[in-house]
């Protein structure tokens, strides 16, 4: 798999199938992140960690509804999300990891057959 044909706006694609090839747990921190004191190993060892969760964002409520209208593919969590929840949620990936590798390739899956499945369509979102 490469990422180097995908469209420049979809920074995060290297990022997300980097995730998808780790062999051990991990922690991925981004450049404009400063961590000052070790992470604990309560943060170290978990799951999943992330850097921090957003909720109720404006601009997320916008996109979404650009992604409902335009899309052709749209994986199952995210529409279960959309319709489900009266409050939308994600989680900033500046700082991303954990020991739960599986649900990294599952992740990474999902959004490469997202943005494969929707790449004649992202212009109008």
């Amino acid at each position: 798999m490469t990422v180097s044909h995908y469209p420049d706006i979809l920074w995060i694609l290297p990022k997300t199938y980097t995730y998808r090839i780790q062999k051990e747990p991990f922690i991925h921190a981004d450049g404009d992140i400063f961590i000052w004191e070790r992470l604990g190993k309560s943060f170290e060892n978990a799951p999943l960690c992330a850097w921090q969760l957003v909720v109720n964002h404006k601009p997320h409520y916008i996109t979404m509804n650009e992604i409902m209208n335009y899309l052709d593919l749209i994986p199952d969590c995210i529409r279960k999300d959309y319709f489900e929840n009266k409050v939308l949620s994600n989680i900033n990936a500046g700082l991303l990891g954990g020991t739960e590798l599986s649900f990294f390739r599952e992740y990474a899956d999902i959004a490469f057959e997202f943005v494969n499945r929707n790449l004649k369509n992202l212009d109008k979102i």
